[in-house]
């Protein structure tokens, strides 16, 4: 029941490794994850100030449109005959706001997509503290198991059992492999054992 718990903790440590393999691998994911996050801070702030802008001219063509109605009415009392001039500068005021309000629904759909993107790198960036985490566990685990067992696997070859028997005071690294078509499990098992025995 012993090897079988311990044939468990070495297939762990091997599902371990090939996670640890693969995030040392993508080094390039976590770089474009921070350049994404430093482009949509900078996009979030750049729009942020088109937004600010938008309001303003809004609300200064609201005053100018009070001001024309102010006119209109002003010169309609006193029967001042220009009073189509300012209703054309009324609809032109008009269609501005409308421009501008389609402006400011494109500024908060962008904002609303830099929120979502925000929110997708704030949660990777939290998939690779645990992955960091897991990797300094992974990496005391092989330290510790290279220590009492002087084995070091070798996870890179998949189609056999393979590493080094390191002998530290003797500055030895020899090198091993096991076919699992001319050994069963038990006898790589076995052999591993023997080596490791100081």
């Amino acid at each position: 029941m012993a090897d079988s718990s311990r044939q468990i903790n070495i297939e762990a440590l091997i599902s371990y490794t090939d996670d640890l393999v693969r995030v040392l691998r993508s080094k390039k994911d976590i770089t474009i994850l921070t350049h994404s996050l430093e482009g949509a801070s900078s996009l979030r702030s750049s729009t942020q100030k088109d937004l600010s802008d938008s309001l303003s001219h809004l609300h200064e063509i609201q005053k100018k449109i009070a001001i024309c109605e102010e006119k209109i009415k002003a010169e309609s009392e006193s029967d001042i005959p220009d009073v189509e001039s300012l209703q054309k500068e009324l609809q032109q005021e008009l269609q501005n706001e409308e421009l501008l309000h389609q402006e400011l629904s494109k500024v908060r759909e962008q904002i609303d997509d830099l929120d979502r993107q925000r929110i997708r790198i704030e949660g990777s960036r939290e998939i690779q503290k645990k992955m960091k985490k897991e990797l300094q566990k992974t990496q005391s685990e092989i330290s510790m198991y290279a220590s009492v067992t002087r084995i070091l696997p070798n996870f890179e070859e998949k189609s056999r059992v393979s590493g080094y028997v390191v002998e530290r005071d003797k500055k030895i690294v020899e090198r091993f492999q096991f076919h699992p078509t001319e050994a069963s499990d038990f006898q790589i098992c076995n052999s591993l054992w023997k080596m490791g025995d100081v």
